[in-house]
């Protein structure tokens, strides 16, 4: 058997096309492969003797991934893919076979989403989609195997395309093995892995009640939350942080890691894109001379309009979800992970112990955002000016408001003229 694999040039990533034969007429699905994107687009595949698939790359025209040229290898892991192997559409049903078991209690028809649309064929490079609408799925069942789920969705009709999106979930433990063995087996782990040096202590909200309990500590919560793309799998990462499953974490710049515990021992690596130059300066010229001492801005005693800057979720301190890459070595290729969502939920607690990791993932100075006398001037002044105009410019400034202090503005009373010495004339 096997399916088709898809090379993409255009976007340097390789997809899996699981295809069938119905009454003469091809038709099938494509779902991307879960690895990174390469530099390159990639193109003419081979298999090689050891197993791996082994591709070319090169960048000439259109395309996203631009770099000049490539070779690469794809090799398998021991990893479950979690791809979808098989579809196949029946009236009123669609089934889908997957490449690894599933978790049973995460199928059901709110973990599908279906929409079709049709296209219209013109001179012109593509179409738009028409008519296009969501179609209702009443039931999904689970077949023996594991991996095999079958959809029912009366609505179902020919249609030029279809998009499925699934939120599955794999099981923590193995076929055949209990709960309670894979958690002892997860223990052992740890046990060797402490005996190796390895610190694995694990970080706890500061709260029973509340995940964080500083500013900087719940505003990160928040601006997680503040993204549909991890709304629906952030419960169960906060279930697993409350109950102390997120070890040994570490924060460097642009880097968290940590080891999540549960059925499994699972490594976390979470990263973070630099702090964009411009936006850092953009916060700095709207914080110069806002803050007054250091402590003020690590427990966030910031007045409103410093505090719009900074938790801004463009250009504010705190990653967007596109600035934010996740890595975890569980079986759940879904991005977003309970390990992963665990761990960041964990940064929010370890902001509250010292806000300075903050700083420190951006890889930024908390210092500078205060920022020195001098500083405050040249940010409030062209240097390129003349002296005459930078003078004229320092006179219409409030330099007590900028400096913290009381500058008397009222003139000095100018000393009274001296009197002439009245002439003396001669005596007659």
């Amino acid at each position: 058997g096997g399916s088709l694999l898809n090379l993409s040039y255009g976007t340097g990533r390789a997809f899996i096309v699981p295809s069938e034969e119905i009454n003469g007429q091809w038709q099938g699905a494509v779902c991307e492969l879960p690895m990174p994107a390469f530099a390159t687009g990639i193109m003419r595949g081979r298999f090689g003797s050891d197993g791996a698939l082994y591709t070319c790359g090169m960048f000439a025209w259109a395309g996203n991934a631009t770099a000049p040229g490539g070779f690469h290898r794809i090799r398998r892991n021991d990893q479950p893919a979690n791809v979808p192997l098989a579809v196949h559409a029946a009236k009123a049903h669609l089934t889908v076979s997957f490449s690894d078991p599933l978790d049973p209690a995460s199928v059901t028809p709110e973990a599908f989403h279906c929409k079709v649309w049709s296209l219209k064929r013109t001179a012109n490079y593509g179409s738009q989609h028409y008519d296009e609408h969501p179609l209702e799925i009443t039931a999904a069942s689970l077949g023996s195997d594991a991996r095999t789920v079958t959809l029912s969705i009366p609505a179902l009709a020919k249609t030029h395309c279809y998009e499925l999106t699934v939120k599955l979930r794999a099981p923590d433990y193995d076929d055949g093995e209990s709960r309670e063995d894979a958690n002892r087996a997860a223990q052992r782990e740890l046990t060797a892995r402490r005996k190796r040096g390895e610190n694995l202590e694990p970080v706890l909200p500061q709260s029973s009640r509340d995940l964080s309990t500083t500013f900087w500590g719940q505003a990160w919560n928040r601006n997680l939350m503040a993204y549909s793309d991890y709304e629906s799998r952030m419960p169960r990462g906060r279930a697993y942080f409350r109950s102390g499953k997120v070890l040994g974490m570490k924060v460097a710049p642009g880097l968290i890691t940590s080891v999540v515990a549960g059925s499994r021992v699972y490594d976390v690596e979470i990263r973070i894109k630099p702090f964009a130059e411009e936006d850092w300066k953009h916060l700095q010229k709207c914080c110069l001379g806002k803050i007054t001492d250091v402590m003020d801005l690590l427990v966030g005693d910031l007045s409103d309009d410093v505090m719009r800057e900074v938790t801004d979720l463009k250009t504010g301190l705190f990653p967007s979800n596109d600035q934010i890459k996740l890595g975890c070595s569980c079986p759940d290729w879904a991005g977003m992970c309970k390990h992963c969502a665990a761990t960041l939920y964990a940064v929010g607690s370890m902001l509250d112990d010292n806000p300075r990791h903050l700083f420190t993932l951006r890889n930024v100075d908390p210092q500078v955002l205060i920022g020195t006398s001098e500083q405050l001037i040249d940010a409030l002044i062209d240097t390129t000016q003349s002296a005459g105009d930078r003078h004229a410019a320092l006179e219409g400034m409030d330099l007590g408001d900028i400096f913290g202090i009381e500058v008397n503005t009222t003139a000095p009373a100018k000393p009274a003229a001296k009197k002439a010495p009245r002439e003396k004339r001669p005596s007659p």
